[in-house]
C-alpha cells in the first residue's frame, strides 16, 4: 500500500498529529470510544458561526450527539472537519412550530436523557449551584441551547414543568452572553463533572 499524502490531508483535516495518517472512519471510532455521557442540542439557531462553534465545542468537549433543531442552513465553515468526527443530526423544524421541538425532546426523554435548559428566567438556577451539579451528575444531561435573539421558548420550558434551567452568572449590565460562548462555559462544566 502506498502512502498517498494529499488523501491523508482530505481525510485528516485538523486532527491531532497521531490521526493524520488514518481513514476517515478509523477516526471517527477513536472520537467515538472518547464521548461522555451527555449531549447538545440547539433549538432555533439562525445560520451563522454560532452553530458551527457550538458543535466543535461539543466534540472538544466529548458530547456524545449534538442536534440542530431549526429553519435555517447551517454555516459549516467554522467547524474546520469536525462534523466529520461528531455524532451531528440536524433535524428541520419549522419556526414557529413549538409542538414539534417539545415533542423531539420527549423522544430525547425516552432515550435516557434529561434536558437542560440555558436560560435566565424566574425559575432559573445559577451553574454554581449544587443543584447544577446533582442533576449533571445523577442524570444524562441534553444541554438545550436556544436562539441567540430569543433565547428558548417558554412553552418548551413549561412543557417541562419549568425543570433543569440553568443560567450562568455575569456582571455587566447587557441581557447575555454570545450563545456559543455561554454553551462553551456549560459544556466545559458539564463535561468536568462527567469526568473531563
Amino acid at each position: 500500500m502506498t502512502f498517498d499524502i494529499t488523501q491523508a490531508w482530505k481525510n485528516a483535516f485538523n486532527v491531532q498529529e497521531k490521526y493524520k495518517t488514518m481513514e476517515v472512519d478509523e477516526i471517527v471510532a477513536h472520537a467515538t470510544a472518547d464521548r461522555l455521557p451527555f449531549g447538545v442540542c440547539m433549538l432555533n439557531l439562525e445560520k451563522d458561526i454560532n452553530i458551527a462553534n457550538v458543535i466543535r465545542t461539543a466534540h472538544c468537549m466529548g458530547a456524545e450527539v449534538v442536534y440542530a433543531l431549526g429553519w435555517r442552513k447551517v454555516d459549516n465553515r467554522g467547524m474546520v472537519g469536525c462534523q466529520n468526527y461528531t455524532n451531528y443530526i440536524k433535524k428541520r423544524v419549522d419556526e414557529n412550530d413549538i409542538d414539534a421541538v417539545i415533542e423531539f425532546l420527549r423522544e430525547q426523554v425516552n432515550n435516557g436523557y434529561t434536558p437542560i435548559f440555558a436560560e435566565w428566567n424566574e425559575y432559573s438556577r445559577s451553574i454554581n449551584s449544587s443543584e447544577f451539579d446533582d442533576v449533571i451528575m445523577n442524570s444524562k444531561p441534553l444541554l438545550i441551547m436556544g436562539n441567540e435573539g430569543l433565547g428558548i421558548p417558554m412553552e418548551v420550558m413549561s412543557a417541562f414543568d419549568n425543570q433543569n434551567i440553568f443560567h450562568i452568572p455575569q456582571r455587566g449590565v447587557i441581557r447575555s452572553m454570545n450563545v456559543a460562548a455561554a454553551s462553551s462555559i456549560l459544556q466545559f462544566k458539564i463535561a468536568s463533572l462527567k469526568g473531563l
